[in-house]
């Protein structure tokens, strides 16, 4: 079983810079996640993989020079075009690279900025559920069949929903947080896609929809395709680490795709993370 690290936290370097930092501390297993634009990507990534890293990358790698929100629920005709392109360009990358999966978030039901990701959003008119649901449904039986062509696995991960952008809204304004819209959008799309469920933003979610976890977890258990990891307070998704009293661990299995997506990167906590991972999962 691969454990895969996260190179989410690391705001101030690439991603491979990133990832080369966790090679040097002794972890081979890396997604890369996060990081500035790397204009030599593709090299960088040779680079990793003749070093023998098992290397995997998620959703808005490879990075552009200009920042913008991926959204495949979009009604916007350039920011879908421009989401579409980048998924294809992602798995491209995968194909050639012979990584096996690409992972996706769920769509939106506005567009919001890049600085507004991972705040509270002012509230503002969203789109039609139903129609924004249906859109992302269209776009991902095309990217799925994209990506099983290229020989890649595609994963869609669930959106996290804070009681603060709650409020600010009204409703919810976001796909694929609560178990009941995970279930549903995975038994009725016939596409070979699966969930990468985040139990951190799981958490998130159930305070603020009021969704039991256990329960939601055990709706969406045979959707799921690969974990990311990390825990929280319930209020914000601040990827912190987790322990063995997690409200996740011992009730859901360790997958080939399994990530550690915390923001603490010193050797002792990963290596803890990763021995509870293989002993308690």
């Amino acid at each position: 079983m691969n454990t895969y690290i996260s190179t989410g936290g690391f705001k101030k370097q690439t991603a491979c810079q990133a990832a080369l930092y966790l090679y040097q501390l002794g972890f081979k297993n890396i997604e890369l996640s996060g990081g500035l634009y790397d204009e030599q990507l593709e090299k960088n990534l040779s680079s990793l993989i003749s070093l023998d890293c098992n290397i995997s990358i998620h959703n808005y790698l490879p990075y552009s020079k200009n920042s913008y929100v991926l959204n495949l629920a979009s009604f916007d005709e350039n920011v879908s075009n421009q989401s579409i392109a980048h998924v294809k360009k992602s798995i491209n990358i995968c194909s050639r690279f012979e990584i096996p999966q690409y992972a996706v978030h769920a769509g939106f039901l506005f567009d919001p900025k890049p600085k507004e990701l991972g705040r509270t959003i002012v509230g503002r008119q969203i789109q039609d559920r139903k129609r924004s649901l249906d859109e992302f449904k269209k776009q991902i039986i095309l990217l799925s069949e994209y990506a099983e062509h290229q020989g890649v696995r595609l994963l869609i991960e669930n959106n996290v929903l804070s009681l603060s952008n709650l409020h600010a809204f009204q409703k919810n304004p976001l796909l694929l947080s609560d178990p009941d819209e995970i279930e549903f959008f995975f038994t009725n799309i016939d596409a070979p896609v699966e969930l990468l469920l985040d139990v951190a933003h799981f958490k998130v979610s159930s305070n603020a929809l009021g969704f039991d976890l256990l329960s939601g977890l055990k709706q969406v258990k045979d959707k799921i395709g690969g974990l990311h990891l990390s825990d929280n307070n319930g209020n914000e998704d601040t990827n912190d680490p987790f322990d063995k009293n997690s409200w996740f661990v011992g009730h859901i299995e360790t997958m080939p795709y399994t990530v550690i997506e915390v923001y603490s990167y010193k050797k002792n906590i990963l290596k803890k993370l990763i021995s509870i991972c293989e002993d308690s999962l």
